[in-house]
C-alpha cells in the first residue's frame, strides 16, 4: 500500500474568487512570523546564531559576563600566529652516540711508520730520549711508531727500559699525546719493543 497524503484543502471565504485562489502561489510565512525562537533576530527576520563570530572580524566580543552594549577586547588571530611562529625552536635532545671500542680504533692505525732504538741509553736518557721522540713525532703527523727497549740480557740488575718506557707511555697518555700501546710480541717479557698509537683521532 502507498503512503497516505495528508491533504487538507484550504478554507476560502464566501467572497473570495475561487479561481485566483487555486492560481496563487503559497507564501511561506517569515520566519518573524513563526514561533519564537530562542535566537534573537536581526531586522532582516534572521536568527543571529553567534553574536561573537560578527563581532570577531572588529576585534570585539560580546559574551554573558559582558552585558549588551560593552566591548570586551578580543584575541587577534594575527597575533596568535606571530608570537607562535616566533617562538625560539626546541631543540631535541638526541642522546650522544656510543664511543667506538678500544680495538676498532686501533684497528684504523697503520703499521710503524718510524722506530726508536733506545740499545745502550740509560733509563734517564731513554726516558728524555722517548719523550722527546715521541711528541716530535705527533707534531709531525705519525700515527704509528715503535719504540725497541731491548730484552736486558746484558744487564746485570735485568730489564730496566721496558718499565721506564711504560710508565712514560702512562703519563704521555694521560696528557693526550699517546692514544694507546701494545707489546710487539703481547707480553712484555718475552717483547724486546712496544708499539705506540699517537692520539691523532679527534674521536
Amino acid at each position: 500500500m502507498g503512503k497516505k497524503r495528508k491533504y487538507r484543502p484550504r478554507l476560502l471565504g464566501s467572497d473570495e474568487d475561487l479561481l485566483k485562489a487555486f492560481h496563487q502561489k503559497p507564501v511561506a510565512p517569515r520566519l518573524s512570523e513563526t514561533k519564537a525562537s530562542p535566537l534573537p533576530v536581526n531586522r532582516h527576520g534572521l536568527p543571529v546564531v553567534d553574536k561573537v563570530f560578527s563581532d570577531s572580524y572588529t576585534g570585539t566580543a560580546r559574551s554573558e559576563d559582558h552585558p549588551e552594549g560593552t566591548d570586551a577586547p578580543a584575541q587577534n588571530f594575527t597575533e596568535l600566529l606571530e608570537s607562535y611562529l616566533s617562538r625560539p625552536a626546541q631543540k631535541k635532545k638526541s642522546a650522544p652516540p656510543d664511543p667506538m671500542p678500544y680495538q676498532k680504533r686501533i684497528k684504523r692505525y697503520p703499521p710503524p711508520e718510524k722506530d726508536l732504538d733506545l740499545h745502550g741509553f740509560t733509563a734517564l736518557g731513554a726516558r728524555l730520549k722517548a719523550r722527546s721522540f715521541l711528541t716530535t713525532c705527533k707534531h709531525q703527523g705519525y700515527f704509528t711508531v715503535r719504540i725497541i727497549v731491548g730484552k736486558g740480557r746484558h744487564s746485570e740488575l735485568g730489564p730496566v727500559l721496558p718499565d721506564t718506557i711504560e710508565d712514560l707511555l702512562a703519563q704521555l697518555k694521560a696528557q693526550d699525546i699517546v692514544f694507546g700501546f701494545a707489546w710487539e710480541r703481547k707480553k712484555k717479557s718475552r717483547s724486546g719493543a712496544v708499539i705506540v698509537y699517537l692520539r691523532q683521532f679527534s674521536d
